[in-house]
């Protein structure tokens, strides 16, 4: 039962998040077309957060073939030593 109701708290808190997030990229929508066009700002609006996703991926997959190549390293020089 516990579980059960925690799960329906976290499911209130992100129907909040995302209602006061949206809420503000509409504010934030509303103020900006006063000043660009709007398939500008609809295009920045669709761009950032995909320019943000590819940086975070990039840097995911940079750190993840460093461990992999310092694992790979370590096995090779126990492979050296052993020899």
């Amino acid at each position: 039962m516990l579980s059960q109701k925690s799960t329906q708290q976290k499911a209130y808190f992100a129907l909040a998040w995302v209602s006061i997030f949206w809420g503000t990229t509409w504010l934030a929508s509303k103020a900006g077309v006063e000043h660009m066009p709007a398939l500008q700002l609809i295009g920045l609006r669709q761009l950032s957060p995909e320019f943000h996703s590819f940086v975070f991926y990039v840097a995911k997959i940079s750190i993840t073939q460093r461990k992999t190549m310092d694992i790979d390293l370590s096995i090779e020089c126990t492979q050296f030593h052993d020899q």
